[in-house]
């Protein structure tokens, strides 16, 4: 009998086709051409094989598999076994010859875990573009329910299933590294609650608790939820903790699971979502040990008494509906407690604090993030509550934030009398005489702010260094504003700045619901950015939004735009009428 490997195959191949007359040879044939592949490939290093070797090895095995499926081999009886052998034998090796084969098991580890989290930061930078076209919505909209607010959201796909679903050996490397199936989120099934807890052995773990919820959102006790269980069996291990309930009861019952866990606890990451709650107050005392270890807080209609509470390493403070639940001292004392702060989220939250009170502003030189919301104004109850403008303007005179990079607020009708204060304390400390280095606010958002143009254009002067602009119900952002952000030009054709050229460094425009109603404005903008284009700091205009304002006939522009920004979206804009009224939006224009 030959012993070459490719005397064997021509052999198999011929008896292939005379399968039926000589079954005998072929089964010997099938045998002794798998021993043969497998011989091949123990006897030569794989990082030793010439290319034509390979190249012969892929030949004849692609040639098996397609001879073997044309004569229909795979499906016969028992009679021909040994060409199911040869069959799983081909399938394997072709995978043996993949680049990918002679890789060590810790380098597909280390490719798994990259993959990972490339995913999860694509993930969050989608969501964080999605929070900024919508920036009205509460960031936990974007983190917990996106579909709520996108409905063309879809989640991404589980980057280390993905990995384990291409082969065996994948699968048991990605199976191996225990850091990437340390979420476990209820809503996923208990099934799989307790088959990522086994793979994830002595990780730290990310928690999610949705007790009963579906895509209504609707909710049911936490204590029947059958993955509850597995926060009281293994405390000691969770890192994050994020649970949305419906009643209060509910909080208590983690607070005492965390409690009984005294100092044996690392939690670091603490979310508490209660449905409809303007602030309900969580009675079970917390222990010293878990408000030192804390750094991300975000708490939404339930707080902690605050008086019991030492924070001392927050680096991220989120309150939610929380009505007259603080006091200035209480305010005082946490910012004070946390000069690594680095995000600052107060949506809904009324700071008691005594209207003619002076106090010392707090230096958080690490703050990047700072969110203030308000109630909207349309509701009659608070058109009159003063309390609101004192709680803002409250914050507006403690906060100094020289390192701010994202500023949103929302909903205040009237601009607190220290916010102006509040920038100033934005500019550079040593900031040499007549450079215009400015903030370093790069993210501006204003929302259902009663901004009028002269209020709007020194605000805008002061922060020249903004890279996104996003304005939603503001009607002082208006066509005076447009023209100020038109880049000026010398008699040189190089673009200076002057007076009434502000944010020269503005890559995304977002205008929704305002008073702009000239496209021809629109398109100078972007046209004298790219004019500008010699210059060593010129900056253009990447991304376009206009939203339900008073645009006209777009068309001629719109075209143009599309030619000349990356991102473009027109959506909803109208030719203003003089019967026009609220419930009537006019001639819509809608085009991305």
């Amino acid at each position: 009998m030959a012993t070459s490997l490719t005397e064997i195959y021509n052999h198999w191949k011929t008896s292939v086709t005379a399968l039926h007359g000589s079954i005998t040879s072929f089964q010997a044939y099938s045998l002794a051409l798998a021993a043969a592949l497998d011989r091949t490939l123990v006897t030569h290093d794989p990082h030793c094989r010439r290319n034509e070797d390979i190249s012969l090895i892929e030949k004849i095995v692609f040639d098996i598999d397609d001879q073997l499926k044309s004569q229909n081999i795979a499906d016969m009886d028992q009679q021909i076994e040994p060409s199911k052998c040869l069959l799983a034998r081909v399938r394997n090796t072709s995978s043996k010859l993949s680049p990918a084969s002679i890789l060590p098991p810790e380098v597909l580890s280390h490719i798994v875990v990259l993959g990972h989290e490339d995913e999860e930061e694509r993930h969050r930078q989608r969501l964080r573009q999605m929070q900024l076209e919508h920036f009205d919505a509460e960031l936990d909209d974007f983190l917990n329910r996106p579909g709520r607010v996108d409905p063309t959201y879809k989640p991404p796909i589980h980057f280390p299933t993905l990995f384990s679903h291409v082969c065996q050996r994948w699968r048991d490397v990605a199976l191996s590294v225990s850091t990437l199936w340390s979420t476990i989120d209820g809503r996923k099934g208990t099934e799989q609650a307790h088959e990522y807890l086994l793979r994830s052995k002595i990780s730290p773990l990310t928690l999610i608790l949705r007790p009963g919820k579906d895509d209504t959102y609707t909710a049911s006790s936490l204590k029947t939820d059958p993955v509850f269980g597995i926060l009281s069996s293994n405390i000691h291990r969770v890192s994050s903790l994020d649970i949305e309930v419906e009643h209060l009861e509910d909080v208590e019952t983690v607070m005492n699971v965390l409690g009984e866990a005294g100092s044996g606890t690392h939690l670091g990451t603490l979310r508490f979502f209660l449905e409809n709650s303007w602030g309900d107050v969580i009675s079970t005392t917390v222990s010293q040990d878990l408000c030192h270890r804390i750094q991300k807080l975000n708490l939404t209609g339930a707080h902690f008494p605050w008086d019991s509470m030492a924070y001392t390493g927050l680096t991220w403070f989120k309150l939610t509906n929380i009505s007259r639940a603080l006091n200035a001292s209480q305010m005082l004392a946490i910012l004070h407690a946390s000069p690594l702060l680095e995000g600052l989220i107060l949506e809904y939250v009324v700071i008691n604090s005594p209207p003619d009170e002076h106090y010392a502003p707090v230096l958080l030189k690490n703050l990047q993030t700072l969110n203030i919301a308000q109630l909207p104004v349309n509701l009659v109850e608070f058109e009159t509550d003063n309390s609101w403008l004192r709680s803002n303007n409250f914050l507006f005179s403690i906060l100094d934030t020289p390192n701010l990079i994202s500023l949103n607020i929302y909903g205040l009708r009237v601009i607190p009398p220290h916010f102006t204060e509040f920038i100033k304390r934005l500019m550079p400390r040593d900031e040499p005489r007549g450079a215009l280095l400015g903030s370093k606010l790069s993210v501006l958002r204003l929302s259902t702010c009663g901004l009028p143009p002269s209020t709007i254009r020194p605000l805008l002067a002061s922060l020249p260094n903004i890279a996104d602009l996003g304005m939603k119900d503001v009607d002082g952002f208006d066509d005076s504003i447009l023209e100020s952000l038109v880049l000026k030009q010398t008699r040189k054709g190089i673009a200076s700045l002057t007076q009434t050229s502000l944010l020269p460094k503005l890559k995304a425009l977002y205008a929704t619901r305002c008073g702009i109603s000239s496209p021809s404005l629109l398109k100078s903008i972007v046209q004298s950015r790219l004019e500008s284009n010699n210059r060593e700091d010129a900056v253009q205009i990447e991304k376009l939004l206009v939203d339900r304002c008073p645009l006209g006939n777009i068309e001629p522009t719109l075209t143009w735009l599309k030619e000349n920004v990356r991102e473009v979206t027109f959506a909803h804009n109208y030719t203003p009428r003089d019967d026009l009224d609220s419930s009537e939006e006019g001639d819509i224009d809608e085009d991305t």
